[in-house]
């Protein structure tokens, strides 16, 4: 796998895992970096569920100022640590249960400017996850959350806008996902 665009064009990302992760496919990748283009620099951007790590590393290569990841695969976190190193990317590597991070992120003041939640297909942890960034005020009020999921899944993403008061901006389906781009209402 490799990354697709900026100053780290081209430079492989190896991961090793235990449970067979489903990266994000570079066709997607591509497409949601060229949506969010205009708000990539200086970004301090989250990768929930990050897996390999490479919608984070995009992020960092476009120009996200720091990017934290969110991993629960111990091999995948360990894979991650070493391509931040060997990549130079201003990154944090959080190991383990995202709600507990989440929390962590919340003592360390963290707030975001863009926020990716990829979680396993079918977990339904979309709705959980956006809960406990609301609830850890991780947001800004300009605050873009990404969310990739199965296209079989969309009954249950529909519910997000009146649940989180937030608005649907754009719904793209590469293959058997669909990445939607919420902001909030007011």
């Amino acid at each position: 796998m490799k990354i697709l665009s900026g100053h780290l064009k081209n430079r492989s990302i190896k991961y090793h895992f235990q449970n067979k992760p489903r990266p994000t496919t570079a066709k997607t990748r591509e497409a949601v970096f060229d949506i969010i283009s205009d708000r990539i620099k200086h970004a301090a951007f989250l990768d929930i569920f990050s897996g390999s790590g490479a919608v984070g590393m995009e992020a960092f290569s476009r120009g996200a100022a720091k990017i934290f990841f969110i991993e629960n695969d111990y091999l995948l976190v360990k894979s991650l640590k070493e391509n931040i190193v060997k990549l130079k990317i201003n990154g944090v590597v959080l190991n383990g249960d995202y709600k507990i991070n989440l929390i962590n992120l919340r003592r360390m003041k963290q707030q975001f400017d863009i926020i990716y939640i990829d979680p396993p297909y079918f977990s339904q942890n979309i709705i959980s996850t956006l809960k406990n960034c609301f609830k850890n005020k991780l947001f800004r009020h300009n605050t873009l959350f990404i969310t990739e999921y199965h296209k079989k899944e969309s009954c249950l993403v529909q519910q997000i806008p009146d649940m989180f008061a937030l608005v649907s901006l754009a719904r793209r389906s590469y293959g058997i996902s669909t990445v939607e781009f919420f902001k909030q209402r007011y």
